[in-house]
């Protein structure tokens, strides 16, 4: 018995040590519906994965934007960082796509901080929450 305890508190300590997380190793899957304060129609949707990998941690975070103007920049934020900026193209679509340490399309980047449900989307002025999906 001693020593099953033992196993499973060294193991949530390797887990948490490598992946910063001492959550059970499964798939998270987050998503955010953005629409703009003004009276346009500029649409943007925000989504994030994270799912184990060996030893380490996958992430990705898209964000796709619709009906924008053509030409603007609009910055990326979850809570309080800054992810990236978009900048929309000429049928007023954009998008930003992230990932850490995975196979998937997008940007290679070192870090990604670890998102949750409930935290706040923002890209230009439009802004949501992310809420847990399937």
């Amino acid at each position: 018995m001693l020593k099953s305890v033992v196993v499973a508190i060294v193991g949530a300590m390797f887990l948490f040590l490598t992946t910063g997380r001492a959550e059970a190793a499964s798939t998270l899957r987050l998503q955010a519906n953005l629409r703009s304060t003004g009276t346009t129609a500029t649409k943007s949707v925000a989504k994030y994965e994270e799912k184990p990998r060996g030893s380490l941690v996958e992430q990705r975070f898209k964000v796709e934007v619709q009906n924008a103007t053509p030409g603007a920049q609009m910055d990326v934020f979850v809570n309080t960082t800054q992810l990236g900026t978009i900048t929309i193209n000429q049928f007023g679509r954009g998008s930003l796509d992230l990932r850490v340490n995975g196979n998937d399309p997008g940007t290679s980047v070192p870090s990604l901080p670890f998102m949750k449900a409930g935290d706040k989307v923002r890209v230009g002025t439009m802004s949501g929450v992310f809420v847990t999906r399937n």
